[in-house]
């Protein structure tokens, strides 16, 4: 290249080009570093793999705490199972006599004390009773309302007795029973208690609706 004359007209055209060029290549490059990545062939970096999540976590509970959470599922199971088997008083019954062991054990049973026409005292269990006569009225001489009820008493000999209701809730005792089953009326489905009675023995059959 010839030499230029410097403050010549071809000396500054020259300047121009040269800052021209020079101006283009800092924007091509920055440090080193391209601006413009696309406009460097060869292979990108390689993706890296990342591991799938593992879904699965373990927790650490006491060994007591996971015995009772047990235990309430198991009775909560067995409470559903009764709902389900519940349906009429005779599949309660059934209930029942399959899991005797769950079934309130002691039941009490009435007694009264009657006088035999000698006048001697006999202790009689009270099997049932029921109300004849259930009167509200005002005494003519008192002029104060009177009520009247009379219960009619069944034993267990079979013989009956009548009294007044207040009489009878004063004077009956009790003893105390085993319940070892039910019983079911297949046509009145009305229910029964088997008893033993703790002091004796002796073996009972009772309506459910006559204890306690």
């Amino acid at each position: 290249m010839p030499r230029l004359k410097k403050g010549s007209p071809e000396a500054k055209a020259w300047g121009e080009e040269m800052k021209a060029k020079r101006a283009a290549n800092k924007e091509e490059t920055a440090g080193g570093i391209p601006q413009n990545p696309s406009s460097i062939t060869g292979p990108g970096p390689e993706p890296i793999s990342v591991p799938p999540k593992d879904e699965s976590e373990t927790v650490a509970v006491k060994k007591s705490f996971l015995e009772e959470l047990q235990k309430t599922l198991e009775s909560n199971q067995k409470d559903i199972q009764l709902l389900k088997s519940v349906a009429d008083k005779r599949a309660l019954a059934r209930y029942y006599e399959r899991n005797r062991k769950e079934v309130p054990p002691v039941v009490r049973v009435r007694t009264l004390d009657i006088r035999d026409v000698a006048g001697n005292a006999i202790t009689k269990i009270v099997m049932g009773w029921r109300t004849i006569k259930d009167e509200v009225f005002k005494d003519p001489r008192s002029q104060k309302w009177v009520e009247e009820q009379i219960v009619e008493i069944l034993f267990q000999d079979g013989k009956t007795q009548q009294m007044t209701l207040l009489d009878f809730n004063r004077r009956f005792q009790h003893i105390r029973c085993n319940r070892v089953g039910t019983i079911t009326d297949e046509t009145t489905k009305q229910m029964a208690l088997k008893l033993m009675r703790l002091d004796n023995g002796e073996e009972l059959v009772i309506g459910v609706q006559f204890v306690n």
